[in-house]
């Protein structure tokens, strides 16, 4: 089960890569999930779009899914910037 998941993961991030590398990297990452909500908000408007559903309609994206891509990874490396910036010094 567990490698099927990563296989899925993978095939996820490389159709995000070119698009979203920020969002691409997450997904490999501890905020695969944040990330995962964040471009299936992006292509069906909903957070909660399956991992394997998301990476097939990435492959056939409109022009239109592709820019809402863009802005999601805009959106999420901005939420990380502003997180970064409110950590107290040390942490």
């Amino acid at each position: 089960m567990a490698s099927s998941k990563a296989k899925t993961r993978g095939k996820l991030k490389r159709a995000i890569a070119r698009v979203a590398p920020t969002l691409a990297g997450a997904i490999g990452g501890p905020l695969a999930g944040a990330a995962v909500a964040q471009v299936s908000k992006a292509i069906f408007g909903d957070e909660v779009a399956n991992e394997e559903k998301l990476s097939e309609a990435l492959l056939a994206a409109s022009p239109e899914q592709i820019v809402a891509l863009q802005k999601a990874e805009r959106d999420f490396a901005l939420a990380l910037l502003a997180r970064c910036l409110a950590l107290p010094a040390g942490a």
